[in-house]
């Protein structure tokens, strides 16, 4: 009797996203940052420092976000993980975001903690050969409450710190905003995400 042998299908995981060890301190919220008009959200990702994006939130190729781990400060609210897609064209710097691709339910967790959360996130990192376009994923946070402080820290280094972006309102599934983000140096949102891809 021969006994067949399969192999389960492995996988290559990697955390991604912004250092944890980085102190909740911002007080800022979605509100803070419009002054002209009310707005109900906001999106946020960190791109990273110039040069430098180790912290950055581009998801590592094709593949899926099982879990996200958020730092919060002493006064969280509801918020969501996202996943936005944006475009850019070969040797080019520039990229022109986003397109709202996923987003998770609601999530709450207690002041002043980490949290870890179960996710089903599919990201992915594609290049069109006929029109030379990159089209990639990025790992966000989504603000539920204008009024309620983004989990991130900002430590005043506008010159070689992280940069961010904001989107008013936050940019849902399906939906698209490429009008450019409200940008930020020295500030960094406070997430991460375990990516996974099936080899």
């Amino acid at each position: 009797i021969g006994i067949l042998f399969v192999a389960a299908p492995s996988a290559e995981a990697k955390w991604f996203g912004a250092n944890l060890g980085r102190q909740a301190n911002s007080q800022a919220s979605c509100q803070s940052f419009i002054y002209f008009q009310q707005v109900p959200s906001c999106s946020w990702t960190t791109s990273g420092a110039i040069f430098n994006p180790a912290e950055g939130m581009v998801v590592p190729g094709t593949g899926t976000i099982t879990q996200v781990k958020i730092k919060v400060g002493p006064q969280p609210g509801p918020m969501r993980a996202a996943i936005l897609e944006s475009l850019r064209s070969e040797n080019s710097g520039e990229a022109a975001c986003c397109l709202g691709r996923r987003q998770t339910k609601v999530l709450t967790q207690k002041p002043n903690t980490t949290k870890t959360y179960n996710v089903n996130l599919p990201v992915s990192v594609t290049y069109n050969k006929k029109s030379h376009i990159y089209a990639y994923d990025s790992l966000f946070l989504t603000m539920e409450d204008p009024n309620t402080p983004i989990p991130a820290n900002a430590d005043g280094n506008t010159d070689s710190g992280n940069c961010s972006g904001g989107w008013f309102p936050a940019v849902r599934p399906k939906q698209e905003n490429y009008s450019g983000p409200y940008g930020v140096c020295g500030y960094t949102i406070l997430i991460r995400g375990n990516w996974q891809r099936k080899k």
